[in-house]
Order: structure tokens, then sequence, then C-alpha cells
């Protein structure tokens, strides 16, 4: 049995509120699974039960404000006898962008008071996982509580509806695959500012192997030799360096140029293309280097 938590505050006040977004996700997830909540005393908000990605569901939305939410998880989770690791709570975060969520396994409250709320509720047990749903920039200091009480701007509106729609299935992702397998896929997105995938390059054939290979051997010579002069640099800085015909400190000029000959002469004698020869080393060296820088 898996509990997946929807944090806000009850009141059409804070409907459609950056607070609310725990709210908007599970009634997202409600319209998905084809049920409604309802309200039960006993759990202290609105649940439903049901069977949602071949899994048994419970979605619950409390009805005791943000600050008490530990509460209502108490109730129903006692009551049903869920454990603490198979509850995900899907709450808003100010120090994420909009267009960005972060699946988090275990860990501290963060600050947010509706997660202080259920990790004292619960004993101060803290490993139920977390779905922290970007509402942000963080306007800081005495403006944040406004803020997250207040609603998105008109011309944020089309983003946020995505991002609704983004945790949604991040939440739909934890019930059927778990945690680490969710948060490897969804944490790194960013609605705000997509990444342009990056072309796919044809794996190399048996020629172009073989200059890669001596290549790499190049590459190792000319290390130890700067090694031997307390010369450090990474395979990548040199050859970034070579491909793009910029300096590296510590490596004399004409040095470089000779081992650039070298590169060159490789991809000649296995007539490797130039453009080839540069995007086969890009993809084998370059590309973590390029992304750091």
């Amino acid at each position: 049995m898996k509990l997946v938590v929807g944090l806000g505050n009850p009141g059409l006040q804070y409907e459609w509120t950056r607070h609310n977004v725990g709210f908007q996700v599970v009634d997202a997830l409600c319209t998905e699974a084809g049920v409604s909540l309802k309200f039960e005393g006993k759990y202290k908000g609105y649940f439903c039960k049901t069977r949602f990605k071949n899994e048994d569901v419970i979605f619950l939305k409390p009805d005791t404000y943000m600050n008490l939410s530990g509460e209502a998880v108490r109730a129903i989770a006692s009551y049903l006898k869920i454990e603490i690791p198979n509850i995900l709570v899907i709450h808003d975060d100010v120090s994420f962008i909009l267009g960005r969520v972060r699946l988090q396994q275990g860990g501290g409250a963060g600050g947010q008071h509706g997660i202080e709320s259920i990790i004292e509720c619960l004993g101060g047990k803290n490993n139920f996982d977390r779905l922290k749903v970007g509402v942000g920039p963080d306007p800081g200091g005495a403006r944040r509580a406004a803020y997250v009480l207040s609603r998105v701007a008109p011309e944020d509106v089309d983003l946020y509806q995505k991002s609704l729609k983004l945790a949604a299935d991040t939440a739909s992702s934890w019930i059927s695959a778990g945690g680490l397998e969710t948060a490897n896929r969804f944490n790194g997105i960013n609605l705000a500012n997509p990444v342009e995938p990056k072309p796919k390059v044809r794996p190399p054939n048996e020629k172009e192997t073989e200059a890669l290979s001596k290549l790499e051997a190049a590459l190792d010579e000319f290390q130890q030799k700067l090694s031997s002069r307390n010369v450090h640099c990474k395979a990548a800085e040199i050859l970034a360096a070579v491909l793009n015909k910029k300096p590296v400190k510590g490596i004399d000029a004409d040095e470089l140029k000779l081992f650039s000959t070298c590169v060159r002469a490789l991809a000649e004698n296995h007539r490797v293309h130039e453009q080839r020869w540069k995007k086969l080393i890009e993809q084998k060296w370059l590309s973590s280097f390029q992304d750091d820088v």
C-alpha cells in the first residue's frame, strides 16, 4: 500500500495559490486514476483508495492547514498500517524555480512547515519521500510568506500548468517504479529552460576505433611527459585546446602545436574526415568536460 499526500491549505481563498500545489497535483492524479476524493473525519482530510499503476494507492489531501499536516498523515498511516518508506508527500518549494521538480528520499524539513509537522507526528521519523514542486524564484525574507500564498502571474500560467503535469508524471513514476529510478528520470528536467537533446554520433567503425585507441595512447604519453615537469592537465583539457586552437597554462605553444599535428596525422592515416574526427573526440572525451565549463 502506497500513500500519496498533497499538502496545502483548505478554503477557497487558497485555491490555486503556490502553497497549494500539492493539492493540485493530487487532484490531477485522481483525475488520471478516474477517482474522486471524499472527506473522512478520522483521517482529518479528503482521501480515496484505489488501484493505480498496478499498485494499491491512497491519495490524501489533509484538511488541517499546512502547519498541522502531520496529524492527517499520522492518522491514516496508523489506521491503515502504511509503512513510512511507502509515503510520498508533495509540496511547494521556493528554492526551485517554476518548471522544476525534485524527488527526494528522506531528509530534513528544509523549513517547510508541513514537512516539519509530518516528521513530528511520525515520532521524528523522516524516511518518507518528498516531491518538491518548484514555485520560485524565492523572493526571500519577509516577502516569502505572501509570495507562496499568492497565485502565479498570468504570463506564468502556461508554465505552471505544465509544471503540474510534470509533477503528476513524477508521482505516477514513483508509484510504479520507485524513488531512485524516478529521481534519475525527472530531477534534471527544467521546463523553464529545456535542454535541446545533443545529436547522436554514429559509433566508430573499425578504423576509427583504432585511431581513437592510438590517440588515447599518445595522450597518455603526452600527459606523462607533462607530469615529469609537474604540469597536470586532463586529457579533455588538452584535446579541447587542440580542437579550439587555444593555449593551455603550463604547456609550451610549440609543444601543443606538435601534439596537434599528431592528432591530425592519426585522422589522416586512418582516413577519418576532419569533422568526423572532431565529433568522435568530442563524444569520447569532451562531452562531460564541456558541460562543466
